[in-house]
């Protein structure tokens, strides 16, 4: 991406250059509904952070998931049950 400000919504050429998709697969995509998008009038103005998201094209990474602070073995508590 540019050293320009991004705007969440671009127009299909302008999330072309973005994105780096072409503007078919932008303008398929607005007229199926799998691209995020708002149209006002004949222009759709696509949601690039959402549709980067949908992709799973950011470059956030979500938290990895925090186990307990113990973790057991699920054999040996089995065996222990049996045991008693």
């Amino acid at each position: 991406m540019s050293a320009q400000k991004q705007t969440p919504f671009q127009t299909i050429e302008q999330a072309c250059k973005t994105t780096g998709l072409s503007m078919y697969y932008l303008r398929r995509g607005c007229w199926d509904g799998t691209v995020p998008h708002v149209k006002s009038g004949r222009v759709y103005y696509i949601n690039v952070p959402a549709l980067l998201r949908s992709l799973g094209a950011t470059t956030e990474e979500p938290e990895p998931a925090q186990l307990p602070a113990k973790v057991t073995d699920i054999r040996a508590a089995g065996r222990k049950k049996a045991r008693a």
